[in-house]
């Protein structure tokens, strides 16, 4: 069992390709929670949250930190350089597993603005 979710990783040159990843969940044992499914733990640096206006595109995104994005709320189209598109909306997760990957364009679709939930590694 796990969870998909969409994973933009550093190709050629730096250019953004988009993937699909599974986290894979194991049965867990937590004092708190019982036995759960559990994904392996990644350390974390900070989070913070973010939130993008209706209307809001950006032609070249940069990112220089790997990071986890959850979104909150509204619509969020990516596209890479190699014309992969990912639509990702409210509860969808996506990864940024690279530093330093560009290319990638992004913009908000629909009627509300985004908000997403930054989880940054390093």
């Amino acid at each position: 069992m796990g969870i998909d979710i969409a994973t933009f990783v550093a190709g050629d040159e730096g250019r953004a390709e988009l993937s699909d990843e599974t986290i894979k969940l194991t049965q867990g044992d937590n004092q708190i929670l019982g036995q759960p499914l559990l994904s392996p733990h990644e350390t974390c640096k900070r989070f913070m949250f973010l939130e993008l206006p209706v209307g809001w595109s950006k032609e070249f995104v940069y990112t220089d930190r790997r990071q986890v994005c959850v979104c909150l709320s509204g619509q969020l189209r990516f596209e890479t350089s190699d014309g992969s598109v990912a639509s990702l909306s409210s509860g969808d997760v996506w990864r940024y597993r690279d530093k330093d990957t560009m290319g990638l364009t992004s913009k908000v679709v629909g009627e509300d603005p985004v908000t997403c939930l930054l989880v940054q590694l390093d």
